[in-house]
């Protein structure tokens, strides 16, 4: 009786296990990374681009945030890769990577801050930006 309810649960247990794993490793294949700035204010939708990296990173394409005038400020920076990236990284040796990055401009802002210059004695002496 025992043997047999043994044979039973053996293959509920090893598809359990399966499931488990494959969830696992599904869930864990991407990843975000968020770069935002104190007080967002942001201008525009994001925009984005897919960047490759060749060679462990000997090859690989910058991203411009050229489209951010007139503020030419950028607000946040958002980058992430997906499990199918993840994957082509691990198939690839890591030769080849796939990232996917975002931006959002910023609201142009008066500059009426106040900054501090640092004198050759370590005091600090107060300005106003012009």
């Amino acid at each position: 009786m025992q043997s047999l309810v043994r044979r039973e649960i053996q293959p509920l247990r090893k598809l359990a296990i399966a499931l488990v794993s494959l969830g696992c490793l599904v869930i864990s294949g991407c990843y975000h990374v968020r770069v935002i700035a104190p007080h967002p204010d942001p201008a525009t939708e994001y925009k984005q681009k897919t960047t490759n990296t060749l060679a462990w990173g000997l090859i690989k394409e910058d991203v411009a945030a050229n489209d951010c005038s007139p503020s030419n400020a950028v607000d946040e920076v958002r980058v992430s890769s997906n499990f199918g990236n993840n994957l082509l990284t691990v198939f690839t040796l890591g030769f080849w990577s796939r990232t996917t990055v975002q931006w959002r401009c910023s609201k142009p802002h008066e500059h009426t801050d106040t900054i501090s210059s640092i004198e050759g004695n370590g005091q600090s002496k107060g300005g106003t930006l012009q």
